[in-house]
């Protein structure tokens, strides 16, 4: 994600590429751009200063994303509101329907194992930043970051005993087991 606060997007759109692909009975895809959310919603989102994955949700379903080849991730980008109309006018795009709020262990697993991954939020702490493997679990009196993180969890599992989520996150494949957890 660069040096942008857009997980939001990035958790959103990966999530519905991730889910076009596993629905997908044709065998063209369509990768899904984070890039319009963060820089075209006027509304709610602040750019690379934080957003609502609601919010993203919300904008896909009026406005639909564009995909990567038209609007690749650019967290220096100059786009901004206003010239987001013409910027990307041609290029294809992808609505969803609707979306679900899922808070329940069960359901949030049917979930995946229907349709793909979802969308979380959690609360960021110092040692998550460095984390490399192995079940993350936060360290006693550990610093916690004022805002959370928007992630994808895209299965589950029994490590050590313990029931855990596996997610992927949007720092790139150095951080954390190839950008998994």
């Amino acid at each position: 994600q660069g040096n942008c606060s857009s997980s939001y997007s990035i958790a959103a759109a990966t999530a519905i590429s991730d889910r076009l692909c596993r629905n997908n009975k044709e065998d063209s895809t369509f990768d899904v751009s984070p890039q319009t959310p963060v820089f075209c919603d006027k509304f709610i989102n602040s750019q690379c200063k934080g957003g609502y994955i609601s919010r993203t949700l919300d904008y896909t379903k009026l406005y639909g994303l564009v995909d990567t080849t038209c609007a690749p991730y650019d967290p220096a980008s100059d786009i901004n509101a206003d010239n987001c109309t013409t910027q990307y006018r041609d290029c294809n795009r992808i609505k969803i329907g609707d979306y679900c709020v899922a808070s329940d262990t069960e359901n949030i697993k049917l979930e995946i194992f229907n349709y793909g991954p979802v969308i979380v939020t959690i609360p960021v702490y110092r040692d998550f930043l460095i984390y490399k493997e192995g079940l993350y679990q936060v360290y006693p009196k550990n610093q916690k970051f004022s805002a959370d993180h928007a992630v994808k969890i895209i299965g589950w599992d029994l490590i050590d005993g313990k029931n855990a989520w596996i997610i992927e996150n949007s720092w790139g494949s150095d951080w954390g087991i190839n950008g998994t957890a």
